[in-house]
C-alpha cells in the first residue's frame, strides 16, 4: 500500500507479474523479493524501461546483490537502484557452519544408517581442532564463517584477489590452489 512519502510497494515474484504491477501502478516503487533467473534476466531490460515508462523512480531488491537488475536501463531512466548490503549475513554464515558440522560428523550419513535399523558409526568422524578452513572469497559472509570457525580450533586459510583489507585470523592463501592444499 502506498507510504509516507506516497510510493506504492509491492511484493513481487516473477518477470510476468514485475511487468504487469509495473505497468498498472505508476510512480511506483518496485521491490525485489526473489532472484531472477538467468531466463528472465533477458527480459530484464524490458521490464525496467517498462517500469520508467510508468514512472518508477526506485527499484529495489533486498538481496547484497544485484546482478540480476538491470541497473544500466534503470540509470538510463532515472531509476534508482537500492539494496540491503547485509541482507543474511549471519544466517548464511550460520548455515555454512551447520553444513560443515554436520559433515564433520556424519550426521547425514548417520540419521540415514539409524533410519535403515542399524547403529553403528557410519564412518571415522574426526575432531575438527587442527583441521584447516578454506575460504574461497574472504567477503563479509567469509568473515563470520572464519570468526565463528576460530572457537573449534580451525584453521583458516583464504583466498580471495579483490580483498584488500585482510581480517585478523585468517591467513592468506596466496593462490587458491594454495588456500585449498591439503
Amino acid at each position: 500500500g502506498p507510504s509516507a512519502d506516497g510510493f506504492e510497494t509491492y511484493g513481487v515474484t516473477g518477470v510476468a507479474l514485475i511487468s504487469f504491477i509495473l505497468l498498472a501502478i505508476p510512480g511506483s516503487l518496485f521491490i525485489m523479493d526473489k532472484s531472477v533467473s538467468k531466463a528472465d534476466y533477458a527480459q530484464m531490460e524490458q521490464v525496467v524501461q517498462a517500469a520508467a515508462d510508468a514512472g518508477c523512480r526506485v527499484l529495489s531488491r533486498y538481496g547484497i546483490g544485484i546482478d540480476n537488475i538491470d541497473v544500466a536501463t534503470a540509470t538510463r531512466n532515472g531509476i534508482v537502484v537500492t539494496r540491503v548490503p547485509d541482507y543474511c549475513l549471519d544466517e548464511v554464515a550460520d548455515h555454512a557452519l551447520a553444513l560443515l558440522l554436520a559433515l564433520a560428523r556424519g550426521v547425514g550419513e548417520g540419521t540415514h544408517v539409524v533410519r535403515a535399523g542399524e547403529w553403528r558409526v557410519p564412518r571415522e568422524v574426526f575432531r575438527l581442532r587442527g583441521r584447516r578452513l578454506a575460504l574461497v572469497g574472504v567477503g563479509q559472509i567469509g568473515r563470520r564463517l572464519a570468526e565463528r570457525a576460530a572457537p573449534l580450533g580451525l584453521v583458516t586459510v583464504g583466498f580471495d584477489p579483490y580483498l584488500a583489507d585482510w581480517p585478523a585470523g585468517v591467513e592468506l592463501g596466496g593462490a587458491l590452489e594454495e588456500a585449498v592444499a591439503e
